[in-house]
């Protein structure tokens, strides 16, 4: 099994030492993660909801 480093925790829980720096990998994370919808489509779901 191959798991990309940025998806590595520390033991704590903690972001952990990434090569490119931690906020590049906090980035990743919050972009893996992100369940939201890009603001492109946002008018168009909310036409859809009326």
């Amino acid at each position: 099994m191959i798991i990309p480093c940025h998806r590595l925790t520390g033991a704590s829980g903690q972001l952990a030492g990434f090569a490119v720096g931690r906020h590049h990998k906090s980035f990743l994370f919050k972009l893996a993660y992100n369940k939201q919808e890009p603001a492109l489509f946002e008018d168009q779901n909310q036409a859809a909801a009326e």
